[in-house]
């Protein structure tokens, strides 16, 4: 597998530092032979050479949902999680919090799984 799970966001703003969170939280886990994790930071055309050429590439970032925080979606190819809040302090919120494990084994069960399937949390 050549594929890519890279984490958008800044750790300084709260709750936009989910992405980094998740792949923090990836970087402990098995995962399988081929797949790369990223801190993506708060990259954006700069990160078009790191998604080149990948059989897949995944994103997860902060997005607003319009729902409560740390809920997340799948929205393709990003996994987007509601934030809480997106002030100038460093570290997550309780919600955004909650949501790394749950968001890392979206992202694991995808990565897993030959196809991929489309969710809504």
């Amino acid at each position: 597998m050549n594929a890519v799970v890279v984490g958008l966001g800044n750790p300084l703003r709260g709750d936009d530092g989910i992405g980094p969170a998740v792949i923090e939280w990836l970087k402990q886990r098995e995962l399988p032979a081929g797949v790369e994790v990223m801190d993506g930071g708060t990259g954006g055309l700069e990160l078009i050479p790191t998604l080149t050429g990948r059989r897949r590439a995944l994103i997860v970032d902060a997005a607003n949902l319009g729902r409560a925080p740390g809920k997340w979606a799948r929205l393709a190819p990003i996994f987007g999680v509601q934030p809480a809040r997106l002030d100038w302090s460093p570290g997550l919120s309780v919600e955004a919090e909650a949501a790394v494990p749950v968001v890392g084994n979206a992202v694991l069960n995808e990565i897993w799984s030959p196809h991929g399937k489309d969710s809504d949390h």
